[in-house]
């Protein structure tokens, strides 16, 4: 995922507002709501949705067809209080997934970054289900931690790989050479990142790919 320019109120105002934050956490005090959640602008929050395509970060899932969604902290601001404000910390995700990796951070193993890690290293799927690559400590904590395989998870998934594997079917049968380059176009824009599912569509084309599909 790639991350969009830092949003014009935070290069104007982060510094100042990790300023006041930090000065109530050095007197150990508990910062008020309308210090902490700065973060939590409306300009701030387009630019997220924007660059995730309205998907959580974490589980794929259009987010805003049924929910406004969450801003997200990739490394928890409870360990990390000067990142609160950082652009480069910030995220967008679903409540579900937000609410599960909570204040989660380990050192060693923290939980998959969208934007800097190489996902592919970690996780994969088979089918419908996310599962982590042999080895992969960090992948088998990130899908098992955020439960990226939740029921309703499945099923949507499920629900787009039928389709997906119907415009296979028709491009492999199809003759015609214009049909089959429109069925192409639509397996291709399944997969773009923008595209709910994107991750598990575009794997599940390399293995038909591995098994000879020409396309």
């Amino acid at each position: 995922m790639i991350k969009l320019p830092k949003p014009a109120v935070l290069r104007l105002r982060s510094l100042t507002w990790t300023v006041n934050l930090m000065a109530y956490r050095n007197r150990n005090e508990k910062p008020p709501k309308l210090v902490l959640n700065k973060y939590n602008h409306k300009k701030v929050k387009e630019t997220l949705v924007n660059e995730t395509s309205g998907k959580c970060a974490y589980c794929e899932s259009k987010v805003t067809h049924v929910y406004p969604g969450d801003i997200e902290h990739i490394l928890p601001k409870s360990d990390f209080p000067k990142l609160t404000f950082e652009w480069n910390n910030l995220t967008f995700s679903c409540s579900v997934c937000n609410g599960h990796k909570s204040n989660y951070y380990d050192a060693q193993n923290p939980v998959l970054n969208p934007y800097s890690d190489a996902i592919y290293e970690h996780i994969t799927s088979s089918g419908a289900m996310i599962i982590h690559m042999p080895g992969s400590v960090r992948g088998e904590i990130t899908y098992k931690l955020l439960e990226l395989n939740r029921g309703n998870l499945i099923e949507r998934r499920e629900e787009a790989l039928v389709i997906f594997r119907k415009y296979l079917d028709a491009y492999v049968k199809e003759q015609n050479i214009y049909l089959k380059s429109l069925y192409k176009k639509e397996i291709i824009g399944m997969i773009s990142p923008d595209k709910e599912f994107s991750f598990v569509l575009k794997n599940s084309l390399s293995f038909f790919i591995s098994k000879g599909l020409n396309i």
